[in-house]
């Protein structure tokens, strides 16, 4: 967004350069001078509008604008032409009244030559034709000199900034698609994780479990007593994989203060969030660490699904016998209920309040901050 205000920005300056033709003391033969100004400032507007889709072309994200480029070309050629019957013919003042509307016809289309090379030829070009023009109206040489050496110059800086903001807009784009990506990533690669370890624990007892039940259903259609032994078995089986999961979820949800902390700002980095911790190292029992450690693992999961951060802030501490912890990020989405407006966030609430701490989210000009206090005398079979 800066950057594209930045450009508006620029393809404000000529109409106000046209105006100084005006209040300067540069002649003019007639009344048509007013509408020189008005028509560089629409042929700067027209230019704006071919300038933004332009850069997307430039990182082929669009089409060439066609329709928008004929409507520049007109609007030049409009200007060229006002200029011509407004300043005398043998003056600088003509020269600089060419030069303004190429000069802003050139910036429009800068990021489109796939070849910086053929963006200076073009600028290059650019100044020899109002040099040109001027000598075919009889302007002398020694006259036409300034102006392709200003064009030269002036043009080809411009050209050279505007093609140097598409290349930074890329950058921009691509950063957020990467940090778009590594969130993904992280998300799945989690998920995966998981997955893989209920398959390694349950695949083998279900596969085991499948087999002894058809084992057990042949053996009672054949009327072997030995269908129940093996139905038995079956139930044991089940109540062995009941409890393998349960302790796979347990390793799951059971958080350690100091390794959420060290997968948190790693997950943020690959998001491409800066990270930042005060407080690490704290000694906590070890229910309320555990407790800790959940607030810090759903915040920074919020931060990574629901919010286009640059930064997220980790504060951590001590105070009386109570553990305060901060966590704000910015780029957050404007959101009138925070925490009614997810499950984790909920339900952390609720866990918190029944063991006598407490949690609130507030969301405010895009700044997201989490904030919980956590009583020190949590046992571990107490944290959320």
């Amino acid at each position: 967004m800066m950057t594209r205000w930045s450009i508006y920005f620029v393809f404000a300056l000529p109409p106000f350069l046209a105006l100084t033709l005006i209040t300067g003391g540069t002649p003019y033969t007639n009344d048509w001078v007013l509408a020189y100004p008005g028509a560089v400032a629409v042929q700067a507007i027209l230019a704006a509008r071919v300038f933004v889709p332009a850069m997307r072309v430039y990182n082929n994200r669009a089409v060439w604008p066609v329709g928008r480029m004929w409507w520049l070309a007109a609007a030049t050629l409009v200007c060229g032409a006002i200029a011509l019957q407004v300043y005398p013919g043998r003056t600088e003042a003509l020269g600089v009244g060419l030069l303004i509307p190429l000069a802003i016809a050139v910036m429009a289309i800068s990021p489109i030559p796939a070849r910086v090379r053929t963006l200076l030829a073009l600028a290059i070009g650019t100044g020899v034709i109002a040099a040109l023009v001027q000598l075919a109206i009889g302007t002398a040489p020694v006259r036409v000199v300034p102006t392709l050496i200003i064009a030269t110059f002036s043009i080809t800086a411009v050209a050279a900034s505007c093609r140097m903001s598409g290349w930074m807009m890329a950058v921009v784009w691509q950063l957020d698609e990467a940090r778009a990506v590594a969130g993904r990533l992280a998300v799945a690669e989690e998920r995966l994780r998981f997955s893989r370890d209920l398959h390694d624990v349950f695949g083998r007892t279900l596969s085991t479990v499948a087999v002894k039940s058809e084992l057990a259903a042949a053996l009672a259609e054949r009327g072997d007593p030995r269908g129940s032994a093996e139905m038995l078995e079956v139930r044991q089986l089940a109540h062995d994989a009941l409890r393998e999961v349960r302790g796979v979820i347990q390793g799951y949800r059971s958080a350690d203060l100091d390794t959420e902390i060290a997968g948190a700002r790693a997950l943020l980095r690959s998001a491409g969030v800066e990270c930042r911790v005060a407080g690490e190292g704290l000694t906590l029992p070890e229910g309320s660490a555990e407790a800790v450690a959940w607030v810090v693992r759903e915040a920074v999961t919020n931060v990574v699904r629901h919010a286009a951060a640059t930064r997220c802030d980790i504060d951590i501490r001590v105070q009386a016998d109570r553990c305060l912890v901060r966590i704000e990020n910015d780029g957050a989405p404007a959101i009138a209920d925070p925490i009614g407006s997810g499950n984790g966030l909920r339900g952390l609430r609720e866990r918190l309040s029944a063991r006598g701490g407490t949690f609130g989210v507030v969301a405010r000009d895009g700044v997201f901050t989490v904030t919980a206090e956590v009583p020190l005398g949590l046992r571990k079979d107490e944290a959320p």
